[in-house]
């Protein structure tokens, strides 16, 4: 009897078709899926988007299949072998008679007959062409589509005839079997049991489609299509959802062709083990979805999935471990450290997200201070405030009945923060914006409250107001990572707060989308660095930079008009690498400019505007402890910041006592003997590439000026710098104090450290003398009399870094760096400390000093030649002496006895961007009218064709340039025997490029592949030193079938030598 009242599921097949596409920036997707809107009378799931299939019909279990496939020679193996899963399955993949054809391949061939009625997509086997033993599915076009379409569709035909017509065969061998699904019960009248299968094709087809089965039809990357979703612009039903979100991880086609689909492993699992009312917050197995309305899901699983399918929360191997150990440290009162150790930086599991905030943002255990709100609303602005808030709520989208609680909410926290902090609400203050992603969370108000009020202290600088300190900061910032993009800002008379006020305002929340925005601050609040906000607004700049140049010409308004919308152009994607970026810019910036201002810029909010501590500065300040102590750093990190000391006093005050690591440039003679000036520095320049080169203490990238430290004599100074500064050099900074502060830094210490110092002629030992009487007395130069005051030393060596104090702003600086390898370890918990470590450096200096000196007569002689060889000369046996390696010290052939050098391997992600950081870098210094190796024919303009056929090209390849920002270009490369080239296609004339590279072959050190994408290909230049490789710069490209061309440039490589 129970039959005659069972509602079956009736049995279906879907096919999700991807196709290979070009990708328009480098982290895009290089495929789409196939997608098409149902019919607004369809009988089932009117209005939806969805993947082409249908219910399976009595011609898809017809016996002429068994004939006609094995007429077409399709081994019967293969037919037997198309699923491996065993043990239990779903009952629609079970055969229930002999004489029924197996459901793996009566199925198939329902998801295969379904795509080509409704869209005219034929996917056929190998008798058409193609390699076997490809992944690709091959399509055909060559027929009358459109009228065996219509036949088939309405029963007319029947798809076996169709192939035995054409002679082709059904492409049942290369459908995977991707997942099964229930139409839930609540759909009373039709309900499916449904195969989905997946389909993967080389090239984007053309479909036909059906009027009657399609609406309208589309390709379309995963996420877009999930966007759309949550936007409301179309609707997915919950399978589509969650297979698109399986396949939004994976941006590759080549590995998804690759997946090797359900393992063996019965796919009928129990995930739960307990009731659904306590399964989220007890379950150890867990696979759910969590439906807020008819756009959002929440996908729950905490395992690797049991069928060992692609993860629906993307990292297969990564994300469950993540959770389980995650759950388990927030169980034993974990720190952010912890946290941080789990995770490495990733976003975080969405089940995890408020407990992991509430444990970055030190709230987790705090008490509700929203308690002590009397619930009175009787602030002077308080219509303004509500207001604000209602016009906020209304752009949310929420039900009627959720925005009054939403509304409510928001004003009470709002209300409640003025009055607990004595502060003034003003529209567009980011606070509403802030409040967003708090909101999206869905927390309890007392929660919600602690959440904003610490991320308010923590991360938010405060002044966030027209030419506030934030942004005169900021602008510090561009100008010593790109003063050419600085001085068009400057000319156009766009300061930071024209643009960049939202974004410090409301860490982005204002501008970017919700996803992005909590991915963003997934990895923020783990790396507990304030500062961070800074350095991702910078790259905001500096991606865009190309753009910006572009817009020269445009008014004032129209390029504040695009600053200020930038960042909504990044995607969730783009976070991961964007705040790796921020990182990089962060590690290369002196770390006593933000440790000397973190508590000038952050900490308790208040109303009272603070006067600008670096609105007059000339460019970025530097203390004498970080100069000193970089100095002395032993075996510094590659990517740290070394600086290159220019003491700009008069000759008479150089004498008389200055650092040994210092190349002196007289500033008086920018206006006295401007030749003179010209050539001295042209020889710092000189000096300063040989001292790298020579990894010389004295050496580094980073210019740090130095002046006596007395303002009136010092405008010389400040012209030196600023003729640097409009020449567009980069990483240049001023020591704080000149060299009035590196006198008092080493006080008793300053014999063994200041070379040359005379107390007789010293001014700062004059002028001290004056100020605490006394005389001087010694036994020769160098000697100094103790007439600086220990309490006057103590006080600078103190004030040289931020005083250690109890906000959570200054914790969270000192935790971030020492935590994450950043620039701030050095800084210390107490004056205690820091006069440890400053006597520690003194010591390290002093024996530097000592070690410069032996050579003092050769600096004075020629300073060149002698930063070239510092300290590390020394006799070798037979009386020669040993020299550092030159990278003009070549001769003979290049790898002999040497150890081979020369590779084609994965490069690791986190590496391959800070290089390719690098390499960008560099590449932006090559002017325009020059190749990267010299020769002056950058800018020849050639014909595309005449240039291939060159009787010097052995080989081109089709490809496409990569740059750092993710910005591709249309290329060819060429082969020649001695040479590498690069044609970039001219964008107006496909038929003409311009040459933008040549490189000698005997230049290529090293070929490296992405460990993601093969095709992806590295090319690194440079040089072997004794065992090791020396990279100076480096090339990317995007190469379809890559092997063949690493392959042959491997060739004509190892024949070079």
């Amino acid at each position: 009897m129970m039959r005659k009242f069972m509602k079956y599921w009736r049995e279906s097949a879907s096919l999700l078709v991807l196709a290979r596409s070009k990708p328009t920036t480098l982290n895009d997707y290089n495929y789409k899926v196939l997608v098409f809107k149902r019919p607004e009378k369809s009988t089932f799931m009117p209005n939806s988007i969805v993947f082409p299939g249908g219910a399976f019909d009595k011609q898809d279990d017809s016996p002429a299949w068994n004939k006609l496939l094995n007429d077409r020679g399709v081994p019967p193996d293969a037919l037997a072998n198309l699923s491996s899963v065993a043990g239990s399955r779903p009952h629609i993949f079970c055969t229930e008679s002999p004489q029924e054809l197996d459901r793996n391949l009566s199925l198939r061939l329902c998801a295969l007959r379904e795509s080509f009625e409704e869209l005219g997509l034929l996917l056929v086997g190998d008798n058409v062409g193609g390699n076997r033993d490809s992944p690709y599915s091959q399509f055909l076009t060559s027929f009358d589509i459109a009228g065996w379409q219509r036949q088939i569709h309405d029963g007319e035909e029947s798809f076996v005839k169709l192939h035995s017509e054409l002679g082709t065969a059904p492409d049942v061998c290369r459908l995977y079997e991707w997942s099964c699904w229930l139409t839930p019960t609540m759909f009373r009248k039709r309900r499916f049991a449904t195969a989905f299968y997946l389909a993967v094709l080389d090239s984007l087809p053309e479909v036909y489609p059906e009027p009657h089965e399609v609406q309208e039809h589309c390709w379309e990357t995963p996420a877009a299509l999930l966007e759309a979703h949550r936007r409301e612009e179309l609707w997915l039903a919950p399978p589509q959802a969650y297979e698109l979100t399986r396949l939004s991880y994976v941006q590759d086609i080549d590995r998804i062709a690759s997946y090797d689909g359900i393992s063996e492993h019965a796919d009928l699992n129990r995930y739960a083990e307990m009731s659904l009312e306590d399964v989220r917050k007890q379950a150890k197995r867990l696979h759910r979805t969590e439906h807020t309305d008819t756009h959002h899901q929440t996908y729950f699983l905490n395992q690797t999935p049991l069928d060992g399918h692609l993860h629906v929360k993307g990292d297969n191997q990564h994300l469950p471990g993540l959770l389980i150990e995650l759950e388990s440290a927030l169980q034993d009162d974990c720190t952010v450290d912890d946290i941080y150790a789990i995770c490495h930086g990733k976003a975080l599991p969405e089940a995890l997200r408020l407990d992991v905030w509430q444990v970055c943002l030190g709230v987790r255990n705090k008490m509700d201070q929203l308690a002590q709100f009397n619930e009175i609303y009787d602030l002077p602005f308080q219509a303004q405030l509500r207001n604000d808030c209602e016009e906020f709520v209304s752009k949310l989208g929420n039900e009627d009945e959720d925005k009054v609680s939403v509304v409510c909410d928001l004003e009470s926290i709002l209300t409640f923060y003025c009055k607990n902090r004595n502060l003034i609400y003003e529209s567009n203050n980011g606070w509403v914006e802030l409040m967003l992603p708090l909101l999206s969370l869905k927390l309890i108000r007392s929660d919600t409250y602690n959440l904003f009020e610490s991320i308010r202290d923590t991360y938010i600088p405060k002044g966030c107001t027209k030419n506030g300190t934030v942004f005169n900061v900021f602008r510090l910032l561009l100008l010593y990572h790109d003063p050419e993009l600085c001085t068009i800002l400057d000319t156009k008379r766009i300061t930071p707060d024209c643009y960049a006020m939202a974004w410090f305002q409301s860490l982005f929340a204002s501008t970017c989308t919700l996803p992005v925005v909590l991915s963003m601050w997934d990895l923020y609040f783990q790396q507990s660095d304030p500062f961070l906000i800074f350095f991702l607004s910078l790259i905001v700049l500096i991606n865009q930079r190309d753009q910006i140049l572009a817009m020269k010409s445009c008014t004032k308004e129209e390029l504040i008009s695009f600053l200020v919308n930038m960042p909504c152009s990044i995607e969730s994607d783009d976070v991961l690498d964007f705040c790796t970026l921020a990182q990089y810019y962060s590690v290369k910036t002196p770390a006593s400019f933000k440790r000397d201002l973190l508590q000038v810029l952050f900490g308790a909010q208040s109303s009272t505007t603070e006067p600008s501590v670096v609105s007059q500065a000339l460019c970025l300040p530097v203390s004498v402890q970080e100069l000193i102590e970089n100095a002395s750093i032993q075996n510094p990190h590659p990517e740290a910041v070394r600086f290159f000391l220019v003491d700009c006093r008069p000759a008479e005050q150089y004498n008389s006592g200055h650092l040994s690591t210092a190349f002196h440039l007289d500033s008086n003679l920018m206006l006295q003997e401007p030749e003179a000036f010209q050539t001295a520095v042209q020889g710092l320049l000189r000096s300063q590439r040989n001292a790298i080169d020579a990894n010389s203490n004295a050496g580094g990238e980073h210019l740090c000026f130095l002046g006596s430290g007395r303002l009136e004599e010092d405008q010389y100074t400040h012209m030196v710098v600023a003729s640097f500064l409009q020449k567009g050099t980069k990483y240049v900074s001023l020591l704080t104090g000149g060299y009035e502060a590196i006198h008092d830094y080493f006080g008793d210490s300053m014999v063994d450290c200041l070379e040359d110092h005379d107390p007789l002629k010293c001014l700062q030992c004059n002028r001290e003398q004056l100020r605490f009487g006394g005389g001087v007395s010694g036994k020769g130069k160098g000697t100094i009399n103790n007439n600086n005051s220990s309490s006057n030393t103590s006080k600078r060596a103190s004030n040289s870094g931020a005083d250690s104090g109890n906000s959570s702003a200054t914790n969270s600086l000192k935790r971030g760096g020492a935590q994450r390898g950043g620039n701030y370890a050095n800084n210390n918990d107490s004056t205690g400390g820091q006069a440890g470590d400053r006597k520690s450096t003194i010591d390290l200096f002093s024996k530097l000093s000592l070690a410069m000196k032996t050579k003092s007569a050769e600096v004075r002689e020629k300073l060149i030649d002698y930063i070239s060889m510092p300290t590390g000369a020394a006799s070798g046996q037979g009386g020669q002496t040993e020299k550092h390696v030159s990278r003009n010290d070549r001769n003979g052939k290049r790898y002999r006895n040497v150890p081979p050098v020369f590779s084609i391997g994965e490069d690791h992600d986190d590496d391959d961007e800070l290089n390719s950081a690098a390499s960008e870098s560099t590449a932006n210094t090559v002017p325009r009218n020059r190749l990267q190796d010299g020769s002056d024919v950058i800018d020849d303009v050639v014909s595309i064709q005449a240039f291939l056929k060159g009787p010097d090209v052995i080989r081109h390849f089709k490809c496409q340039e990569v740059h750092l920002n993710g910005y591709m270009y249309d290329s060819y490369l060429l082969v020649t025997a001695t040479h590498l080239l690069v044609l970039r296609e001219l964008e107006k004339r496909k038929d003409r490029a311009r040459i933008i590279v040549r490189r000698p072959l005997q230049s290529i050190v090293k070929i490296t592949a992405k460990k993601r994408h093969r095709d992806l290909i590295t090319f690194k230049y440079g040089y072997p030193e004794e065992e090791n490789l020396v990279v100076t710069d480096m090339d990317r490209f995007l190469i379809p079938n890559a092997s063949e061309a690493t392959e042959l440039i491997s060739r004509h490589i190892i024949k070079q030598t």
